[in-house]
């Protein structure tokens, strides 16, 4: 399973030393590790979800998993990142340079929602210790809430790295702009229960952090499509070019 990686077993070194026989080639590469990461976060946030409904289960293994994977994502950000930076040379071509720009760049979003993903795990766990009880209406607020990013977490992670055109980044602020109204609307109703019920304040901050946790994940998606944007027309297919004419020079 390429998503059971263990911290101490990924690793790209290997290939750094020959990146800068054919950049655009690795850089191909890349782009597959780049997608693995993005599966690894998503199954992260996935689980999230999950537990989200599941306010009575101890949530031990699943800390314990979500922190193994949090730490793989680490890793892969150090080793892709290291990978990119031998591909950085003075041949590459500009389709090349833009695609290792936006990676770099989507690689940290992405351990970035990886980190909120751990932190949201660590709420709920929170909330099963101290034996926090949300209003049921606001449970399932809170659960539909985190669908509606993961909607847009499965989007992005549907575009990875492909150039989005004008009509897919209106459906993502589309998205972002819905997630941040959702945000405000559970807070607001979070700070009148508050107000309502004095000795559930402890409680509805966890609420408060969760919701904050969750708006965060659909922020770092809005980033990655942002920096997608940016990615020249064609640029895969520049890549796969160049990569197949220093294979032909090398057989020269």
């Amino acid at each position: 399973d390429k998503d059971g990686d263990t911290a101490e077993e990924y690793s790209l070194a290997y290939l750094v030393p020959y990146v800068s026989q054919n950049p655009e080639l690795y850089l191909l590469q890349m782009k597959d590790e780049v997608a693995r990461m993005a599966g690894v976060v998503l199954g992260m946030y996935r689980t999230v979800v999950m537990l989200l409904s599941r306010p009575t289960t101890p949530l031990g293994d699943e800390v314990r998993d979500l922190k193994r994977q949090e730490d793989v994502t680490d890793l892969m950000e150090e080793e892709i990142s290291s990978v990119l930076a031998a591909a950085a040379t003075d041949s590459l071509n500009a389709s090349g340079v833009a695609q290792i720009n936006t990676m770099m760049r989507v690689i940290n979003e992405l351990e970035r929602m990886a980190d909120s993903c751990y932190n949201l795990t660590l709420n709920l766990e929170r909330r099963y210790v101290k034996k926090y009880v949300f209003d049921e209406a606001a449970q399932q607020d809170l659960i539909g809430y985190s669908q509606q990013v993961l909607r847009f977490v499965e989007y992005i992670h549907d575009h990875l790295l492909r150039r989005l055109d004008g009509d897919q980044m209106a459906h993502a602020f589309a998205l972002e702009k819905l997630i941040d109204e959702g945000r405000d609307t559970l807070k607001r109703a979070a700070r009148k229960r508050i107000k309502r019920k004095a000795n559930s304040i402890k409680a509805e901050l966890v609420y408060i952090d969760i919701v904050g946790q969750i708006e965060l994940i659909g922020d770092f998606a809005l980033a990655i499509a942002r920096y997608q944007r940016e990615l020249p027309q064609g640029s895969n297919h520049a890549l796969e070019i160049a990569a197949q004419e220093r294979d032909k020079a090398k057989g020269r």
